[in-house]
C-alpha cells in the first residue's frame, strides 16, 4: 500500500484562518429599530401578525440562510406552533449553540419578531484520536459546517491508524442554497486499508489494497421538516482497490489478489424526523438503500447492495434521553474488500472485522443522562447494550449468536465549540475483550 500524502499543516492554518474570517465579511449592521420595550411581549395572543423579523447574534451564519428556515415571512400571521417548527428547523442545522425568538414591539406598535441564533464555532482545524487497547486511529485535517456563513460543509483531513491511511475531502452544498429542497455532496478518497476476519480474538483471513473513491450524492431531505414526500436520494461513485497481500500481518492468510474498478449507482430514502438540541436528539427515522456496483472493465464482475436503517430517540425532559437504534446491510458481492467489517465504532468492546461478510446488523439500546448542559459545558453519561453479528449468507445472520456488549460512557463537552469533544467508553464483551475505547 502506499503511504497517502498527508496535506501540509500550513494549508491547515491557511484555511483555517481564510474560513473564519469570511463569516465576519457580511456586514454585522442590522436595521435600526425603536423598540418601545427590551422585554418580551407577556400573553401573547396567537395567531398574530409578524411586522417585522430581526434576526440576533448571528456573528456568522448570514440572515437569508436563517431566514429560509423560517416556515413563514414578515407580513405573515403565524401561530406559535409556526414558531416552535422554525426553531426547531434551525437547531436541525447543527450550526448554533442557542436558538429563541422574542416578540417585541416598536415605536408604531408594529410586532417585531426578534429571533436569536447564537452561532458555534465550526470551523475548526482536525485532531482526532479514536483508540483502545488493540487499534488507533488519528485524524488530521480542517473542517467548517459553514462555510463563509451559508451552511457549506467542508472537510480536508487525512488519517492513518493501525487499519489505514487515507486523505480526501468532503464538500456539502446545503438545500438553503439550491433549487426546490436539493442538497449536493461530493467528494474524494485515497489512500490504504487492511482488514481481517476475526474469529475468537484470531486473525482468521485479510485483506489489503490501495483505494481511490469519487462520489456524488443528490439529496432532498424532505423528511426533515416533519412531513414525508416521497424523494429518494441518489449516489453516483466511482471505486478503484488494487490489492498488495504484503501488508498483511504475517502468519495470515489472504483472502484474494485482484483489481477492481466499478462504478456504483445506488437510491436511499428515509422517513421521519429526529429534531436536535445541541447534542441531544428526539423523534423517529428509518430509511433504506439499493444500488449496485457496476464493472468498467472486463475483469470487474457487478453486485448489488442494499441496507435499512432505523433510530428512535425519545427525550423523556431535559436531562434523559432513550435510544434505539438498528442497522443492516448486505451485499451480492464476492470481492472480500467490499465485504462489511464492523469494529468498536459499532459495538463497543470489539475488534474491527469480529462483525464481518456481506450481510452484518447491529442493535443497540441506550440511556442518557445529561448532568450538565449550558453553552460553554455539558457531561453526559450513557449506559447501554449492543448486539451484532455478521455471515456471508443471509439465512446464517440470525440463526449464530449474536455478539454483545453492556457499558457506560462518559461524553465531555464545549457545545459552543461543538467539536471539542472527549468521550470515554468502558465496556464488557467476554473474555479478552477491548474493553477501553477513546474518542477525542
Amino acid at each position: 500500500m502506499k503511504k497517502p500524502f498527508l496535506i501540509y499543516p500550513v494549508l491547515y492554518i491557511f484555511l483555517f484562518v481564510i474560513f473564519t474570517f469570511a463569516g465576519f465579511s457580511q456586514s454585522q449592521e442590522k436595521e435600526k429599530f425603536n423598540i418601545k420595550s427590551q422585554a418580551c411581549l407577556e400573553n401573547v395572543q396567537f395567531p398574530v401578525k409578524i411586522d417585522t423579523i430581526i434576526i440576533d447574534k448571528n456573528w456568522r451564519t448570514r440572515d437569508p440562510i436563517i431566514l429560509k428556515e423560517l416556515t413563514f415571512t414578515a407580513g405573515d400571521t403565524v401561530s406559535e406552533e409556526m414558531i416552535l417548527k422554525s426553531i426547531s428547523r434551525v437547531w436541525n442545522m447543527k450550526n448554533f449553540v442557542d436558538v429563541d425568538y422574542c416578540l417585541k414591539k416598536d415605536e408604531n406598535d408594529r410586532n417585531v419578531l426578534w429571533f436569536t441564533a447564537k452561532d458555534a464555532f465550526t470551523v475548526v482545524p482536525i485532531l482526532s484520536v479514536q483508540g483502545s487497547l488493540q487499534e488507533y486511529n488519528i485524524g488530521l485535517g480542517v473542517e467548517d459546517h459553514n462555510l463563509f456563513g451559508r451552511n457549506i460543509r467542508l472537510r480536508i483531513s487525512g488519517n492513518i491508524g493501525s487499519l489505514q491511511k487515507s486523505f480526501g475531502f468532503e464538500l456539502g452544498i446545503p438545500r438553503q442554497l439550491l433549487y426546490r429542497n436539493m442538497t449536493l455532496k461530493t467528494g474524494f478518497w485515497a489512500g490504504g486499508q487492511k482488514n481481517y476476519i476475526i474469529k475468537d480474538k484470531e486473525k482468521q483471513s485479510g485483506i489489503a489494497y490501495d483505494s481511490k473513491n469519487a462520489f456524488l450524492s443528490i439529496g432532498n431531505p424532505n423528511n426533515e421538516d416533519d412531513h414525508y414526500t416521497f424523494s429518494p436520494d441518489l449516489h453516483i461513485s466511482y471505486l478503484n482497490h488494487v490489492t498488495d497481500s504484503t501488508f498483511l500481518d504475517e502468519g495470515v492468510l489472504s483472502m484474494g489478489d485482484y483489481t477492481i474498478n466499478k462504478l456504483g449507482v445506488s437510491f436511499s430514502e428515509n422517513i421521519g424526523t429526529i429534531s436536535y438540541i445541541r447534542h441531544q436528539k428526539d423523534g423517529f427515522a428509518a430509511g433504506i438503500s439499493l444500488g449496485t456496483g457496476i464493472g468498467v472493465d472486463q475483469n470487474t464482475k457487478s453486485y448489488l447492495n442494499w441496507g435499512a436503517s432505523a433510530q428512535y430517540y425519545k427525550l423523556l425532559n431535559k436531562w434523559v434521553q432513550l435510544s434505539v437504534i438498528f442497522r443492516y446491510n448486505g451485499t451480492t458481492t464476492d470481492y472480500p474488500s467490499l465485504y462489511y467489517y464492523l469494529g468498536a465504532s459499532s459495538v463497543r468492546g470489539i475488534l474491527t472485522g469480529e462483525i464481518a461478510g456481506k450481510n452484518v446488523y447491529v442493535l443497540n439500546f441506550g440511556v442518557s443522562l445529561t448532568y450538565l448542559n449550558r453553552t460553554w459545558a455539558a457531561i453526559e453519561q450513557s449506559f447501554y447494550v449492543n448486539a451484532g453479528n455478521g455471515s456471508m449468507m443471509f439465512n446464517d445472520l440470525f440463526h449464530s449468536r449474536p455478539i454483545m456488549s453492556i457499558g457506560t460512557g462518559f461524553r465531555f463537552m464545549i457545545p459552543m465549540v461543538p467539536w471539542a469533544v472527549i468521550k470515554f467508553d468502558f465496556t464488557y464483551s467476554g473474555k479478552g475483550n477491548n474493553w477501553f475505547f477513546l474518542d477525542m
